[in-house]
């Protein structure tokens, strides 16, 4: 069975991967997708055995693409899918003997064809090979805790940074800047940082574009399974980092000391 999203994503009152039952039929079958199509929210359904469908007599299929209101209902059914059917972008964890590690199914560059990979429950990433052809238990997305907007940090780090330079410059009474080159200073800044942390973050940190994008960071940059992005300095957008659990308090590094 394929799934058009990530099993436990949560759309217009539907959730993939739950079980569902077709009104006009009582068919049982599994929700694989939901989309809104033109104004209306359309349903993916698949069986496990052939459906009749209006049509030509005797013609089947296991997929159909169904108005909301032809689902009479749908619930949670725990039930172990192949790893192989899981698409990318899913959590899971294995029904027995894996404990409660929660993986995340992904991809080495985020597209269909390049080698699948798995993260585990600290962002390290184990391959797949211990999991090609197994039977997974598949789980909702994380909830997901955000921290403070990349803009926002920077405006404290500029901040912090004029009031060094005024420190060091105590001849200096005030603290003006020329506005036609207050641009060129933000970018520049935020450039450098994007820069460094593209070279200091380690992989399994995740963020989250304004745009609404959640990104892994992997060897060939972030990625959400279907895009790739070499850094954060190609990401013209704000962003937030994703708070992990257990997630130390960085403090930061001590001032030089001042010279007698």
């Amino acid at each position: 069975m394929k799934f058009d999203q990530p099993l436990g994503t949560q759309s217009f009152g539907f959730t993939t991967g739950y079980r569902a039952k077709v009104s006009f039929t009582k068919a049982v079958g599994t929700i694989v997708g939901v989309r809104n199509e033109g104004g209306e929210i359309k349903v993916t359904v698949a069986f496990g055995e052939p459906q009749q469908v209006d049509g030509p007599e005797s013609a089947t299929a296991t997929r159909f693409d169904l108005g909301w209101r032809a689902i009479q209902g749908t619930w949670n059914d725990t039930a172990t899918v192949s790893f192989d059917d899981l698409p990318f972008g899913s959590y899971f964890r294995l029904p027995e003997g894996g404990g409660e590690v929660i993986y995340l199914k992904t991809t080495r560059d985020g597209s269909d064809c390049s080698v699948v990979t798995v993260l585990n429950d600290t962002g390290v990433d184990i391959g797949c090979e211990g999991f090609l052809g197994t039977k997974c238990l598949p789980l909702p997305a994380p909830a997901i805790q955000l921290g403070p907007r990349f803009s926002d940090i920077m405006d404290g780090v500029k901040s912090e940074f004029w009031s060094a330079v005024a420190k060091r410059f105590p001849q200096c009474q005030t603290g003006d800047f020329p506005p036609d080159q207050q641009l060129a200073f933000d970018n520049a800044c935020e450039n450098a940082v994007r820069v460094w942390l593209d070279c200091n973050l380690p992989h399994g940190i995740q963020i989250r574009t304004e745009d609404g994008f959640l990104l892994t960071f992997g060897e060939e940059g972030f990625t959400d399974g279907d895009i790739t992005i070499s850094g954060l300095s190609s990401i013209a957008t704000d962003f937030s980092m994703v708070k992990q659990t257990g997630e130390p308090t960085n403090q930061p590094p001590s001032p030089p000391a001042e010279d007698d």
